[in-house]
């Protein structure tokens, strides 16, 4: 194994291979890592493709190589405790022929979809990375809401929204950018791929990465490395490494890094440097006569010799022979610096091996998780640099939610603090009475006196002119896509904060809360979605999402008309103070 390669490996916990060009009766032996292969042949006289994973002997047990039958993408998952996930990542390696080759497959990305849709049912945090083979130029890879102009038949394009307002939140650009401006056939199925599978291209995007830089003969960008909506937030830097012939022929190496879980990575450090791990000590001037001296020379003898005859027979010379030379000449400038500066074993205290981790009696795994979870968010701030991180630090973590449930004659108050991440629910308290047998009372302020709008134009003009316009919904008068008919009983209603106007001349806007709900005594996210039309309707899409893993749990699309004015109006009611 080249010493530059085995450096490479050193400076990677995992390492994603492609164009292998290895069969079944291949081993790469390598004392520190472990690797999976997928071979294009069992058995070959001429080798080629070929994709392998890699990764260090303590991550063993945390990743774990999935076996599938297309030959374009090999699937491995890391554990979620590694990744501070709820659920389990997904990562595939991709290697897909060039075009005009006996290998090339117009029908590879469908096939890597059909395997990817079945990791998608069972978790969201999906990377996919390798040789798409796909130049792009800089054309998107989402869609774009502003461009459909039938919302009411196709709500595919707004459920896009959410996806895409996740880069704005992480100070990711929308855009992309490339230095390869060339979009050929397979550049156009990768977008397609990437747009129907809500996955985002890195390249360009990250800061390391944002000119988009060539990964490939120094002027094309086929190399990618792409990312689920959710598993953005664990994305920490991609970056194109310089070009070096000993790893490939054109291909420049990406290297991608993750935010980790502090205490497993406290502890996989504690697995490898507990029974100690033996350095060299730094170089010395004033000893540099002393290091020569050490030098075996009858090593050196040896390895001149060999090299002499390997001269005097080029043609039978195998690299297997130049690899035994270039690591005697290693070894044996080792043990010279070991016998001149000495060398230096690291032992437990240095990480935090030993067993009495909390020195103080009140700082326990509380305290710990609370720390580490400040950190990380000093850090996703310092690095982002957005408003959902800020707020994070800025929090209150004695705010409560309160929720007031009334159903039929029965009033259900809930009220509990959810800390900073929204995910604490065991503490959540709570009462019902029934107001009607004067259990509890209930008051209500008089009314202000309100300005109704009964048509688009009005709304139109008051949310442009900057005024506070609120709205209030009857859901029972609604139509409801699911049920084909009114709505289930409930009423909506909210200040509009922020809007903006598609091309269509169509109002869009939104809102959300946090709420505890009774049933299985947990936190639900309610988001909704609204688009006005100049038909006077206007348009509602609810998510329901889990508060602290943001997946979703189903959606309720409805439509009603603008409120009248009229006594008997029904709809949506807007209004202004």
């Amino acid at each position: 194994m080249y010493p530059e390669f085995k450096s490479l490996l050193d400076k990677h916990d995992i390492v994603c291979l492609t164009e292998t060009k290895l069969d079944d009766v291949d081993e790469i032996n390598c004392d520190n890592f472990i690797f999976h292969y997928k071979n294009r042949k069992k058995l070959a006289n001429h080798k080629s493709g070929g994709i392998a994973l890699g990764f260090k002997k303590y991550l063993d047990k945390y990743i774990k190589y999935i076996q599938s039958d297309c030959q374009f993408v090999l699937w491995f998952s890391i554990d979620k405790k590694v990744l501070d996930l709820p659920k389990d990542a997904i990562f595939g390696i991709i290697y897909i022929p060039p075009i005009n080759t006996s290998y090339t497959s117009e029908d590879a990305f469908t096939e890597i979809e059909f395997e990817l849709q079945n990791f998608c049912s069972k978790t969201n945090y999906i990377t996919m990375l390798g040789d798409f083979n796909s130049r792009t130029g800089n054309l998107s890879d989402f869609y774009n809401i502003d461009k459909d102009s039938s919302f009411e038949n196709n709500f595919t394009d707004y459920n896009e929204l959410s996806d895409v307002d996740v880069l704005d939140e992480l100070g990711i650009p929308r855009l992309r950018n490339s230095i390869d401006t060339v979009v050929n056939g397979y550049g156009r199925k990768f977008i397609d791929f990437c747009k129907n599978n809500r996955m985002f291209i890195l390249n360009g995007r990250l800061e390391e990465n944002k000119t988009g830089s060539p990964t490939s003969r120094n002027s094309s960008v086929i190399d990618y490395a792409l990312s689920s909506t959710h598993f953005l937030y664990n994305i920490c830097k991609l970056e194109v490494l310089n070009f070096c012939k000993l790893f490939s022929d054109v291909h420049s190496p990406l290297s991608l890094q993750l935010y980790t879980n502090n205490e497993i990575n406290d502890k996989l450090l504690t697995e490898i440097f507990c029974c100690g791990d033996e350095r060299v000590n730094k170089w010395e001037n004033e000893k540099c006569n002393e290091y020569k001296n050490n030098i075996d020379r009858n090593k050196v003898d040896d390895i001149c010799n060999r090299l002499s005859a390997y001269v005097n027979d080029v043609n039978n010379v195998t690299k297997y022979d130049m690899n035994n030379i270039v690591t005697d000449i290693c070894d044996t400038l080792t043990e010279s610096a070991k016998a001149t500066f000495g060398t230096s074993t690291f032992n437990k205290t240095m990480f935090k091996c030993s067993k009495n981790q909390f020195s103080k009696d009140w700082y326990n795994k509380d305290c710990k998780k609370a720390q580490r979870e400040f950190r990380k968010s000093q850090r996703l701030y310092k690095h982002y640099g957005s408003n959902i991180f800020k707020e994070r630090l800025r929090q209150n973590l004695n705010k409560e939610i309160h929720t007031f449930w009334i159903v039929n004659d029965t009033a259900k108050v809930f009220w509990a603090q959810p800390g900073v991440y929204i995910n604490i629910t065991d503490n959540i308290s709570g009462t019902y009475c029934k107001w009607t047998e004067e259990q509890g009372s209930l008051l209500v302020n008089d009314q202000a006196k309100q300005r109704q709008l009964t048509s688009f134009p009005e709304i139109q003009t008051m949310l442009t002119s900057g005024e506070e316009v609120g709205l209030v919904v009857n859901i029972t008068e609604c139509q409801c896509a699911a049920c084909k008919g009114n709505c289930y009983h409930g009423i909506l209603g909210d200040t509009i904060r922020g809007f903006k106007i598609a091309k269509d001349s169509s109002i869009h806007f939104s809102t959300s809360m946090i709420t505890i709900f009774p049933v299985a005594m947990n936190f639900i996210q309610l988001t909704t979605s609204v688009r006005v039309d100049t038909n006077n309707t206007a348009t509602f899409i609810t998510r329901h999402l889990d508060s602290s893993t943001f997946e979703q749990d189903y959606i309720d699309i409805m439509s009603c008309p603008i409120h009248s004015g009229s006594s008997i109006g029904r709809g949506a009611k807007f209004y202004v103070n």
